[in-house]
């Protein structure tokens, strides 16, 4: 479901999408005068004019109605951004699609056609995983996935970033003067730009003509050609930037709004005869907000604390756009678009600002667990020196990627979206004997808010760095709790996974606990080895497990059921009853069950009951504790939007473990290379290796037997050996940093001999010398 207010209708429409299940917007974007709505199942639709092709639609001028865009259909788009009159999009694999009006370049296919009817996708950009786009009104930015800026189009007051020589650029070029800076997010004006990088820091580019860069120096510039650091925006502590055509507003992590540039419709919160050329609070937003979005001469935000989404200039809810030649008086006031009362058992969940329209998305209330807020990669206020770190050193090198997660934590890849990052960190100290019952105790002793900082982990009595055993803490407590002797969970068919009892032993607050645990591993990027099946997976995404789930967990179950299903005959020969027995338990599926034959009329019906009992009836009380604690740190708003094989990889990592790629990641440092006599003799051994001990030792070296999502293609061993090593010394591991300390063995005998000492003593192990690193 959703609100809009567009150009020209008699006031704001509440609406959901044709199509189901799959239609909840996802995200929308508006432009001078059309919209486009992407859906959760990564379609896109597309609204209003189309003169230009900016619909992505043939044969139709306009569109009052959200129409398919069918040239996506099998693209599974991720992003999209509206500019003035041209449209762009982003799949899942990074590719960008554009199309609408291109004579200014603002396309970037290297056309300068006029109409553009058909998304086409923009070569020069290939090879290149983008993860954002920003349209301006006759420009384009984009941002990738290893933060490098990249823009194209109308550059007449400098709105590229690329210098004063091209007038416009039909093709994406990289914006040079922020490169090796860890950007977090581009926003696109009418001829302006920014880019957030993770520090905090702004850099602002363009036309500066209303004050729409807070450029403040005696010497004000009325646009700047190339990104400028935004000095009147660094005490801030910005988290989030959004642009319209002449003026800009920034939200800070104590959620408040700053906003400047253009004031003549009272776009900026305040009097319209306000002269402001710098960052001024919206004082008069009565409450904390979490998310902002400009539209050419408006702004909303949603104020979180009151459940208002509040709309200050002239925006499409007026009666008319504005013009050069309109009188700005009486525009400045606030509006209230939606309110508390409005929203009858539904919650905010994004809001979305556009010349043409603006969208407010809601979801049901009910699974409400967080503050709605627009997803960005982390922004938190870093020491300069790591930030120096970043800027430095090569990119794409060891050095680099360790300076990027120093600056993001340790947050990295689909878990990061999930975490809201602290300055401080949760130490957790336990006792390796004890380790259930510390950690619990802590836990439960424990703020959400305090869990939800990046997590340091100590073993009393270990003299070990902290931030190298998260993984082994999580790989040693799941270990035990999950074990059969500590009764915690059942073991179908004493098969492969593991499910809920129907009668615990255990009180259920440990369970509310272990959720809780579960999630803390997935805020932490750590891949646990959980053995749940994929039906856990549906329920936390409130998706139903079926009989081909039940045949996972309990493979003789599911078959008898599937053979009961498949019988024919009229009379099922088996002496079956609504009753059955499960967990040591006999149960009546419906009352008085174990006198009612199952027959063809109601086999159907019995096996359905049948599994609706396994998976939900029989444990609700205590999985509904395990997934309250869950969700006290994972933001269903963010998690909802997994898929349940994504979720299940994002917690328990991934299996594939392709051995040669682990070699050819090996990163050789302090005297090692690749043809190094000892080297060769490593990996001649450790491809010897059987399964079992290969996954010890990536335990000894990283702390965890499983990956995370990206797999072995994101490890690597980092071979070190310290000058004052011999080859009577035992091989250590900093696990941090995923660092081998390996002395130079001479012979294949001392080398596979090493490698059983790492193998054995994957747990516990440790010297005084690797933990003073």
């Amino acid at each position: 479901m959703y609100w809009s207010w567009v150009s020209g209708s008699p006031g704001p429409q509440r609406q959901g999408t044709a199509g189901g299940a799959g239609s909840e917007v996802l995200q929308a974007a508006s432009g001078g005068r059309h919209s486009l709505l992407l859906l959760i199942d990564h379609t896109v639709l597309s609204l209003g004019d189309n003169s230009c092709g900016q619909l992505g639609r043939r044969g139709v001028p306009s569109s009052k109605q959200a129409e398919h865009i069918q040239a996506l259909e099998t693209l599974h788009i991720d992003v999209v951004s509206c500019g003035k009159e041209h449209s762009l999009a982003v799949c899942h694999e990074g590719k960008v699609f554009a199309w609408g009006a291109g004579s200014e370049g603002q396309l970037g296919t290297g056309e300068l056609k006029e109409i553009n009817f058909t998304p086409k996708r923009i070569n020069a950009l290939a090879g290149i995983k983008i993860i954002q786009v920003s349209c301006g009104n006759f420009h384009s930015l984009a941002l990738s996935e290893d933060s490098q800026v990249f823009s194209w189009g109308k550059n007449s007051e400098g709105q590229l970033g690329l210098g004063k020589n091209a007038l416009m650029q039909s093709t994406p070029e990289r914006v040079r003067s922020l490169e090796g800076i860890p950007v977090a997010q581009v926003a696109a004006g009418g001829a302006h730009s920014f880019a957030l990088c993770l520090s905090g820091t702004c850099f602002g580019w363009g036309s500066n003509k209303a004050g729409q860069l807070a450029v403040t120096s005696k010497n004000v510039q009325v646009q700047s050609y190339k990104p400028l650091s935004v000095g009147a925006l660094k005490t801030l502590g910005v988290t989030y930037i959004s642009c319209g055509h002449e003026h800009t507003a920034v939200l800070t992590q104590d959620e408040k709004v700053f906003t400047f540039g253009d004031n003549s419709f009272g776009q900026l919160g305040y009097e319209s005869s306000a002269q402001v050329r710098g960052p001024k609070l919206v004082e008069r937003l009565d409450g904390r907000v979490s998310q902002i979005d400009c539209g050419s001469y408006h702004t909303l935000a949603y104020v979180y604390t009151t459940g208002q989404v509040v709309s200050f200039g002239r925006g499409p809810n007026h009666s008319s756009n504005p013009t050069q030649s309109e009188d700005p008086r009486d525009t400045c006031d606030m509006t209230c678009l939606i309110s508390a009362n409005d929203l009858e058992n539904t919650q905010i969940k994004h809001i979305f600002a556009g010349m043409y329209a603006d969208f407010v998305t809601i979801q049901k209330n009910a699974r409400s667990r967080g503050v709605s807020k627009k997803t960005l990669p982390e922004i938190s206020q870093i020491k300069p020196s790591l930030e120096k770190k970043w800027i430095a050193v090569t990119r794409g090198s060891v050095e680099h990627n360790l300076a990027k997660r120093e600056i993001t934590g340790p947050n990295q890849g689909p878990a990061s979206m999930l975490m809201n990052n602290e300055l401080c960190m949760f130490k957790l100290k336990v006792r390796r004997s004890h380790i259930i019952e510390d950690a619990l105790r802590q836990l439960s002793q424990a703020e959400i808010s305090d869990l939800r900082k990046p997590l340091l982990v100590g073993f009393i009595d270990e003299i070990r760095p902290e931030t190298g055993v998260i993984f082994e803490f999580f790989h040693c407590i799941f270990e035990e709790m999950t074990n059969p002797k500590y009764g915690m969970f059942t073991y179908p068919d004493n098969g492969s996974y593991m499910w809920f009892p129907t009668n615990p032993k255990l009180e259920k607050k440990k369970y509310y606990l272990f959720g809780i645990l579960c999630g803390l591993s997935l805020l932490n990027s750590n891949p646990a080895n959980l053995r749940f099946p994929l039906s856990l997976y549906k329920k936390l995404l409130d998706r139903k497990p079926s009989l081909e789930d039940l045949k996972d967990l309990s493979p003789l179950v599911g078959k008898s059921l599937q053979e009961i299903l498949n019988c024919k005959a009229d009379v099922i020969e088996a002496d079956i009853y609504f009753s059955i027995y499960w967990d040591e338990n006999t149960v009546d599926l419906v009352p008085n069950g174990s006198s009612i034959p199952v027959n063809q009329t109601n086999k159907k019906d019995y096996v359905s009951k049948y599994v609706d009992y396994i998976f939900n009836i029989s444990i609700k009380p205590i999985y509904e504790e395990f997934q309250r604690g869950f969700y006290k740190l994972c933001d269903w708003i963010m998690v909802q939007f997994f898929k349940p094989e994504e979720l299940m990889t994002a917690i328990i990592g991934n299996t594939d473990y392709d051995w040669k790629q682990f070699e050819m990641n090996s990163v050789y440092e302090q005297g090692y290379n690749k043809s190094h006599h000892t080297i060769k003799l490593f990996w001649k051994a450790f491809h010897e290796l059987s399964l079992a001990e290969k996954k010890k030792f990536l335990l000894f070296l990283t702390g965890t037997d499983r990956l995370s999502v990206g797999g072995l293609n994101d490890s690597r061993i980092r071979f070190c050996c310290p000058e004052t090593y011999s080859e009577n010394d035992i091989p250590r591991s900093l696990t941090c940093h995923n660092i081998l300390l390996l002395p130079k063995y001479s012979t294949m005998k001392r080398m596979k001999k090493a490698l059983q000492v790492a193998i054995n003593n994957y747990r516990g192990f440790v010297s005084p010398e690797a933990g003073q690193q």
